[in-house]
């Protein structure tokens, strides 16, 4: 074990054990497993181990990604670093947000400053991108240029950034095409603004009901305005816009309703496979009020009363551990379960208050703007 009190005096020993540059003759195997407070976070190197646990989270969330520098580094012996993570209970978490907090701040670095992997939740979204594209040397990726825009606005306008951090969600404008610098193409047009606990979207929906998914930059450059442009009431079309939008988006995790398995072999197979994983879940889930809700879906998927449901599950199931955690599987259960009134649309949420789960995945509206001739 290493501590503040004992590191000057181990400091060789965990050298000789763990630091993969020292030399291989002076390389020891004495010890496999180190235990050690933070003092082991900065400036050391212990990339002859791949496994980090870390069995707490702390309020900086910068810790995580130092103590994950030390092993994760150039040299490590490994291929692989896995990085283990024991979060806050339950019924701790819901006094102090400290796992969504944590989660909050990590996601910032990797929005600011790209990342390759995931660091404390399967709920991070990781991106890598270059300082520099390819073509005319010296062009900045445009990600870099709206960062220090809004780096710069906030220090030069700390009351106008302030004011406009508090617009409330479902901020809407309809704007003028040509006063807007924008091609026509966008004319009668609406870029909506999605964000749930899960994901974040951009879309592009038009007066013929196609919705587009749209990266950030291509939301960014529609949404860039002069601050002298002048806003405009919003349009009927608006609402339809947001609306085949906010569709699209559900469409994403449960897939369409129409959609059934090729075969009967394959749609059985997917059956049993869906009622085996309600079986698991209803003997995992630390939810009482979960359990016969599980029930209820594998009777109907017995029964053949709603031929969509197993494909839906095999949705969430095949999520797991890509790119939700368990207990967003179970927020998602619930959520099919209510889509084909499992549980009764009189039955508020307040039946499932234990903080097990939470119902609410609905994306919410943060911003949205029509374009107008």
């Amino acid at each position: 074990n290493i501590s503040a009190s004992n590191r000057k005096k181990l400091q060789e020993t965990i050298s000789e054990n763990f630091d993969a540059n020292l030399a291989p003759a002076k390389q020891k195997n004495d010890f496999n497993i180190l235990i050690t407070t933070d003092v082991l976070a900065e400036g050391v190197n212990l990339h002859r181990a791949n496994v980090i646990i870390n069995y707490d989270t702390p309020w900086n969330a910068t810790r995580l990604m130092q103590r994950i520098g030390r092993v994760n580094r150039i040299g490590s012996v490994a291929g692989t670093v896995h990085n283990y993570n024991f979060y806050p209970s339950d019924q701790g978490d819901s006094e102090i947000n400290l796992k969504k907090n944590a989660l909050i701040k990590l996601q910032g670095f990797h929005t600011a400053f790209g990342e390759d992997a995931q660091i404390f939740s399967h709920e991070e979204l990781v991106e890598q991108f270059e300082l520099f594209k390819e073509g005319a040397e010296g062009d900045e990726d445009k990600r870099l240029i709206y960062l220090r825009f809004i780096r710069e606005f906030k220090d030069t306008n700390p009351r106008e950034f302030r004011r406009i951090k508090q617009f409330p969600l479902k901020a809407r404008t309809a704007r003028n095409v040509k006063k807007a610098g924008k091609s026509e193409e966008l004319s009668n047009s609406t870029v909506i603004f999605l964000k749930s606990p899960y994901k974040t979207e951009f879309y592009l929906s038009d007066e013929a009901n196609r919705v587009v998914p749209l990266t950030f930059l291509q939301a960014a450059e529609i949404f860039e305005a002069n601050s002298s442009e002048p806003g405009f009431d919003v349009n009927e079309n608006h609402y339809s816009h947001v609306q085949n939008a906010l569709q699209v988006f559900e469409q994403d995790f449960f897939g369409t309703i129409g959609e059934t398995a090729a075969t009967k072999d394959k749609a059985d197979g997917i059956s049993k496979q869906s009622q085996k994983f309600l079986r698991n879940l209803k003997g995992t889930t630390k939810n009482e009020k979960l359990k016969p809700i599980c029930d209820k879906l594998i009777e109907l998927i017995e029964h053949g009363t709603y031929t969509p449901i197993p494909n839906e599950i095999k949705k969430i199931r095949v999520r797991i551990d890509k790119t939700i955690t368990n207990a967003e599987a179970e927020n998602l259960i619930l959520r099919l379960a209510k889509k084909y009134d499992v549980v009764e649309e009189n039955e508020d949420d307040s039946q499932f208050s234990s903080g097990k789960i939470d119902a609410n995945i609905e994306p919410d509206v943060v911003l949205s703007e029509t374009f107008i001739d």
